[in-house]
C-alpha cells in the first residue's frame, strides 16, 4: 500500500488546449489497468529529458511528477539522483536536461477510484505526454488507410508520432495485429494501414493518397505557410475524399487571432459554409474545473488570454482590432471602381465633388519593390456614412516622385485634409508638401509638433510612436468597428485589415502591425485618412455643428481657414471673424507672408470685407510687389477659389 504523501499536483495549474474523451481506454498503473477519463492537450511547455541509469529516457514537462521508491512525489526537473519507481523496479535518474524546445504535452485524467498513478515509458508517473488516439484508432481498426500527422515543424510532428507509437505498443496484441514496418517517423501495419508524419510545407503530402490528415496547432503556423500548404493539399484531398467516404481531415488548434486560415475554417464551419463539423472544448466541460479554478488561472494571465486559451475565443482586442463579422459587411458593400488608372495603381470609386469634405491618408515607403506607398481618400461629409472614394498604391516609386504624386492627386480631390505619417521616408513627403508647397490643410500631430519660433522648425506630419499610433488605430477602430459607419471598397485594403494585429513585447507593450509575412501599408493610410475626425484634431479643420451625448460629431462642415500651424495662428482665429473668407486665402501664403499681410493697416481695416471686394480694393498685385508669393497661392488661393473654398 502506498503511503500518504504530499500531493504536488495541487500546486500545478495546467493550461489545456484540447480535451479528448478516452473513457473506453485504460492505462497500465501500479494498481493494474486503470480507466482513463480524458486526455488533455496542454499549451506548449519546455521539454525536459530525464535519463535513467538503465538507459531508459523520459521526455516530459519540467513539473511532470515522478514517484520515488520511498513513495514520495518529485518534479522531473528536481529528480536528479532520485531512485524512481518503474514497472521493472527502482531506477536512478543520472541526468536532467532542459532543452530549448517547447512542445504540447498530454495530461491524463484517471478514474476517481484510482490513485492517479500510471506508467509512462515504464516509469511511474502522475502526469505525462501523450498524443491524440485518433490516428491509432483509424490505423488499427480500418484497413488500407494512410494517416498523416502534420504539425508546424517536423520535430513537433515526430514528437506526436512517438506518442502514437507508444499508444500502439500499449495495446493488447490480439487487438493491434501485426506490424510490417516500425521506425521513428512512420509505421505500416499488416492490415495495410500506415501512419506517417510531416511538417506543413506545400510539398508535404504531394503525391500521397491520404485518407486521414491530422493538422495540429494549425493557427500558430505562419499565415503565408498555412495558406500555401492549404492550397497545395486541398486538391489532393478533394480527389481522395470523393473516392473514400471514410476519409477525414481533422484540424486542431487553440485560436490565435483573426484573419488566419484556422480562423477562416472555424468561422465558415460555424455558419455552415464548409463541410467541417466543428467541435469545441471549454474549460467548464472538464471534470473538476470550477469557478475557483478559473479564478486561480486568471491570477496568472489576462482575461483575454484566458478566453482564448480556455473558451475558444478568437481575440479581437489583443489581436485584430476588428470583429470577424466586419469582413462579411465589407464584402456585401463592395462596388466596382469607376476607373482604374496608372497601370492599376489608382482606383477611383466616386467622382470628385467640390461640395464634399474629403480626407487623405498617406503612408510612404522607400519604393524599392517591398512595402507600398499608399494614398487613401475618404468622403467624411456625413460622419454617419463615411466611404472610400479612391486609393493609390505603388511599391516602385521613389519618395520625391511620390511626393509630387500626392500633391497631384490632392488637387484632383479639392485639397483634402491631409494626414501623412512622418516617420522614415514619410518625412521627405511632409517637408515637400508643408514647406515647399504650403499645402493648406496639413495635419501636424505628435511629440515633435509645436509652434515655430526663432531657431525652431516645426516638424510637419504625424510623428508616430507607440502612443500616437495607438491613438490612430483606436480612432480607426471606433469608426469602422464600433460605429460601423465606414464603407471600404478596396479589396487589397480589406485583405490587409484581416491580418492587421498587435504584438505584445516582454514589457506587455503593444505594437500595431501586420502579421508576419503580410503588409499593413493600406491599413495605416486608412488609419490616417480617418484621423481628421479624431477628437484632438477635428476642431482645427472642421466645424462640428451637431454632436451626440458622447460629443461624437454627427454633422460637420468645412473650416477652410488658415492652416493651424502655429500658436499665433490660433490667436488670429479668435481676433478675426471665423467666417471671413479672407482667412481661407491665407492658407496659400507662408507664415512670414501672412504675418506681413495681417499686420498691415489695410488688412486690419478690411478684414471683415468680402474676399473678392477685398482683392479689388486692396489690389493683391500690390502685395505681390511687396512680398514674393509662393506658387501655392495660384494652386490654392484666390485664382482657384471656386475649386477648393
Amino acid at each position: 500500500m502506498l503511503k500518504k504523501f504530499k500531493d504536488l499536483s495541487k500546486t500545478i495549474f495546467r493550461k489545456f488546449e484540447e480535451v479528448l474523451d478516452a473513457s473506453n481506454w485504460q492505462i497500465s498503473s501500479n494498481q493494474g489497468w486503470t480507466d482513463i477519463k480524458t486526455i488533455n492537450k496542454t499549451v506548449p511547455y519546455q521539454k525536459y529529458i530525464i535519463k535513467f541509469k538503465t538507459g531508459n529516457i523520459l521526455e516530459c514537462a519540467d513539473n511532470h511528477i515522478l514517484i520515488t521508491m520511498k513513495d514520495e512525489q518529485v518534479f522531473a526537473k528536481d529528480s536528479l539522483g532520485e531512485d524512481i519507481a518503474t514497472n521493472y523496479g527502482g531506477d536512478k535518474v543520472v541526468d536532467v536536461i532542459a532543452t530549448s524546445e517547447w512542445e504540447n504535452m498530454y495530461d491524463f485524467e484517471l478514474a476517481k477510484d484510482s490513485n492517479h498513478l500510471y506508467y509512462a515509458n515504464g516509469i511511474l508517473s502522475h502526469n505525462t505526454t501523450l498524443m491524440t488516439i485518433v490516428a491509432t484508432w483509424v490505423a488499427v481498426f480500418h484497413p488500407d488507410q494512410t494517416v498523416c500527422i502534420v504539425a508546424n515543424k517536423q520535430s513537433t510532428a515526430t514528437e506526436i508520432f512517438m506518442r502514437v507509437r507508444l499508444a500502439f505498443q500499449m495495446m493488447e496484441n490480439w487487438i493491434k495485429g501485426g506490424v510490417l514496418e516500425f521506425n521513428k517517423t512512420f509505421f505500416t501495419l499488416a492490415n495495410g494501414s500506415r501512419i506517417l508524419t510531416s511538417a506543413t510545407s506545400p510539398d508535404a503530402i504531394r503525391g500521397l493518397a491520404i485518407d486521414v490528415l491530422l493538422l495540429d496547432e494549425f493557427a500558430i503556423i505562419p499565415p503565408k505557410d498555412a495558406e500555401a500548404f492549404w492550397a497545395a493539399v486541398t486538391p489532393t484531398l478533394a480527389s481522395r475524399f470523393n473516392n473514400n467516404k471514410n476519409a477525414k481531415l481533422i484540424v486542431a488548434s487553440t485560436p490565435k487571432g483573426v484573419g488566419n486560415k484556422f480562423h477562416e475554417l472555424v468561422s465558415k464551419a460555424e455558419e455552415g459554409r464548409n463541410d467541417f463539423a466543428l467541435e469545441k472544448a471549454f474549460w467548464f466541460d472538464f471534470p473538476g474545473r470550477t469557478e475557483a479554478w478559473k479564478d486561480a488561472e486568471l491570477s496568472t494571465m489576462s482575461y483575454d488570454t484566458f478566453t482564448q486559451e480556455y473558451e475558444c475565443r478568437f481575440l479581437n482586442n489583443s489581436g485584430s482590432p476588428f470583429d470577424p463579422n466586419m469582413f462579411d459587411k465589407f464584402t456585401k458593400e463592395l462596388i466596382e471602381p469607376l476607373n482604374i488608372l496608372e497601370d492599376g495603381n489608382y482606383y477611383i470609386w466616386k467622382k470628385p465633388d467640390s461640395e464634399k469634405i474629403y480626407t487623405m491618408g498617406v503612408d510612404t515607403s522607400e519604393g524599392v519593390g517591398q512595402d507600398y506607398s499608399v494614398i487613401q481618400i475618404f468622403d467624411i461629409t456625413d460622419p454617419l456614412n463615411i466611404e472610400q472614394v479612391a486609393r493609390y498604391s505603388t511599391n516602385t516609386m521613389d519618395i520625391t516622385t511620390f511626393a509630387a504624386k500626392v500633391l497631384e492627386i490632392a488637387k484632383q480631390w479639392y485639397s483634402p485634409i491631409m494626414s501623412v505619417e512622418r516617420n522614415g521616408p514619410g518625412a521627405h513627403v511632409c517637408e515637400k508638401l508643408f514647406y515647399e508647397n504650403n499645402y493648406p490643410r496639413f495635419i501636424n500631430f505628435g511629440s515633435g509638433y509645436g509652434p515655430q519660433t526663432p531657431g525652431r522648425k516645426v516638424l510637419p506630419g504625424i510623428i508616430t510612436n507607440r502612443v500616437t499610433k495607438s491613438e490612430g488605430v483606436h480612432n480607426m477602430k471606433y469608426y469602422i468597428h464600433d460605429r460601423r459607419v465606414v464603407k471600404i471598397y478596396d479589396k487589397k485594403t480589406i485583405e490587409e485589415l484581416r491580418t492587421f494585429t498587435c504584438i505584445r513585447n516582454q514589457s506587455n507593450n503593444i505594437r500595431w502591425c501586420a502579421q508576419p509575412g503580410f503588409h499593413d501599408d493600406h491599413v495605416l493610410a486608412l488609419c490616417w485618412s480617418l484621423f481628421a475626425l479624431y477628437k484632438k484634431v477635428i476642431n482645427n479643420y472642421l466645424i462640428v455643428d451637431k454632436k451626440d451625448v458622447n460629443n461624437i460629431p454627427l454633422v460637420i462642415k468645412k473650416r477652410w481657414e488658415m492652416d493651424p500651424r502655429t500658436d499665433w495662428a490660433n490667436t488670429l482665429y479668435k481676433e478675426l471673424d471665423m467666417e471671413s473668407p479672407f482667412i481661407g486665402v491665407m492658407a496659400g501664403f507662408s507664415r512670414g507672408q501672412i504675418n506681413t499681410i495681417t499686420s498691415s493697416n489695410d488688412f486690419k481695416q478690411k478684414k471683415q470685407m468680402n474676399l473678392l471686394d477685398f482683392g479689388e480694393t486692396l489690389s493683391l498685385d500690390e502685395y505681390r510687389n511687396q512680398i514674393t508669393l509662393p506658387n501655392s497661392f495660384d494652386q490654392f488661393g484666390v485664382r482657384d477659389l471656386p475649386n477648393w473654398f
